[in-house]
This record gives structure tokens, sequence and C-alpha cells, in this order.
């Protein structure tokens, strides 16, 4: 039965084997190990009256004559080796980078292991090693859409915004339902990119396309207001940031508001 299981997917492509789903596993063998090394090395002693069958091999019910001096040493020697297989597996675990590093050694075309690796590396500031491990992912799978969007993050991050736009653009174009990150929430940032550029009449039909998924998302209005700003647009202006500010506190948005409001006062003056 076992050869037809092992095409079953149970987890999504590339996903890690979780090591608690091997507890019990571990156990049952390490437990059948120990009764087959004990059914080797030791001799049994049937009850009185009865013969030996193969079930009194593998229970403890009753007395053994004694084990061999060959079976201790068998148990020692599998014991001392599994230390050393513990102790060899526990290094790379020291830290997440040594551990994702490892990971990729062993896997070079597992494009999550590059991803997990380049969000330590981004973590830390290492920011030219996170892009690259990213670039690598993204190579590996380029219609993902985790890997397009860790990637256009990171150049965002570093002021690349050009390159950013690029990955945001493809992380929408390959959206797909129950992503890591919502439809309206890659929109905003790739708005912000496109703003960042001074690109505002595309950088607001970007924003508007998220306000309209989630028009109570935080931050989604003001963004949207200050491309509209730019653009000398300040009624429709005014408009987004009541909006936002409708959501809660905001400080910028208050500050904006002002700034919106000396505007169209001064242009009234006028």
């Amino acid at each position: 039965l076992l050869p037809p299981l092992l095409g079953v997917l149970i987890f999504p492509l590339h996903d890690l084997a979780h090591d608690r789903y091997l507890y019990l596993p571990s156990a049952g063998m390490c437990m059948l190990l120990a009764l087959a090394v004990r059914r080797v090395t030791c001799r049994k002693k049937p009850p009185e009256g009865k013969q030996a069958g193969w079930i009194d091999h593998l229970t403890t019910d009753h007395l053994t004559t004694g084990c061999t001096t060959i079976g201790h040493l068998t148990i020692a020697v599998i014991a001392l080796a599994y230390v050393f297989s513990v102790r060899a597996q526990e290094i790379p675990y020291r830290d997440n980078v040594t551990l994702f590093t490892r990971a990729v050694q062993i896997s070079r075309e597992n494009a999550t292991a590059w991803g997990f690796l380049g969000e330590e590396f981004m973590t830390l500031g290492r920011h030219a090693e996170g892009i690259a491990s990213f670039q690598r992912a993204q190579a590996l799978e380029p219609k993902d859409f985790v890997n397009n969007y860790r990637l256009g993050a990171a150049y965002y991050l570093v002021q690349d915004m050009r390159s950013a736009e690029v990955f945001f653009q493809f992380a929408i174009d390959n959206y797909h339902e129950r992503e890591v990150y919502s439809y309206d929430y890659t929109l905003y940032r790739l708005g912000l990119s496109q703003y960042a550029q001074g690109k505002m009449p595309l950088a607001e039909a970007t924003l508007r396309r998220a306000t309209e998924l989630d028009p109570k998302m935080p931050g989604y209005h003001v963004a949207l207001a200050a491309a509209m700003k730019q653009q000398g647009r300040l009624h429709d202006a005014r408009e987004q940031l009541e909006f936002e500010l409708k959501l809660g506190a905001d400080p910028e948005a208050s500050k904006m508001l002002e700034e919106v409001d000396a505007g169209l006062n001064s242009g009234a003056a006028r």
C-alpha cells in the first residue's frame, strides 16, 4: 500500500515537513528496534507448561534468562550512533541563517528555503544578500505570488521603486485566493511604489482600486489623498482624508488635511 501513497501531496509544494508529525512514528520505530534487539540478543524462558510461541518473544510478561554481552554492546553502539547523529543535526539550528543556509545547500532548487533565507537576511539588515536570495526564489518559481511580493517589498525597502513596482505588479498578476497578503494590500504597496516615482495618475488609479476593495483599511485613503493632492485636486483629496479620519485618529491624515485646507483657503482668497 505504501508506493501509491508516496504521490499523495498533503502539504503545498516545497512546504516544510514539520518534525512534530514524526514524534509518534519515531517513538514507534524505537520501540520496534528495542524489541528486535531484545529478540535477537536475549533468551526468554516460556511460562511453565507452555511452549514458547511468537508472542512470547515480543512481550515482557515473563522473565528472561539473561541478555548476552553482545546484546548490551549492540544497544550501546546504536545509542551512541544516535547521540552523534542528533548532535550533527543540531548544529544548523543554532540560528535561522545557518538553518536556511543549510537548507539551500541540501536543496538548491527549493524556492521556499531561499525565500526564508532572504527574510532572515532582510531582518538582519543584510539587504544585498536578502535580495539575492529572493531573486533566486523568484527565478525558481517566477509565477509564485509570495516570491514576487517579497522581492518587491525588498526593493521598496532599499528605495529601488522602479524594481519594486515591477515585482509588485508580477505579484498582482499571479495572485490566487488565500495568499499570505491580501489583494488590496498588494495593490496598496504597488500604488505606493508608483507614487514614489511621481507616477501620480497611475498611483491614484491603483490606490483607488485598493480603497474600493477594502474601504475600512487604515492608510489606504490617506495614500490616495496624497496622490490627488500632488495633482492639485484638493477637494477630492479632502474627501479621502475625511474618510481616513472617520476610521480613527491619524496624525499624517490630520496634518495633510490642514495643508489641503490651507491650499483651498488660499485659492478661495485669490
